[in-house]
């Protein structure tokens, strides 16, 4: 469905996710990355598609807004995700 949605509008994905995401396997991101890139290139503007997806290492499901603070690579992928948010937000809208 991502594929087809970014295909279909071009609006700009973003998309940030741990490797560990019970419901979102690292797998299926892969798979995902993998079709964007086949059927909407680099994600770097070409044909107007503007796509990312950030993958954090030791992250589970909801870390950026439910990081545990005594957990330091959670803490730090947690400002990292939202610092990388922002940016995109920031450029495309």
């Amino acid at each position: 469905m991502i594929v087809d949605a970014v295909r279909k509008f071009k609006v700009p994905f973003s998309m940030a996710i741990g490797d560990r995401d019970q419901y979102l396997s690292k797998g299926k991101v892969d798979k995902i990355k993998a079709a964007l890139k086949q059927k909407v290139g680099s994600g770097k503007g070409d044909d107007d598609y503007h796509w990312e997806v950030e993958v954090y290492n030791g992250c589970k499901h909801g870390f950026v807004v439910r990081a545990n603070t005594s957990n330091e690579v959670e803490t730090a992928a947690a400002e990292d995700a939202r610092a990388q948010a922002a940016a995109w937000l920031n450029k495309y809208l």
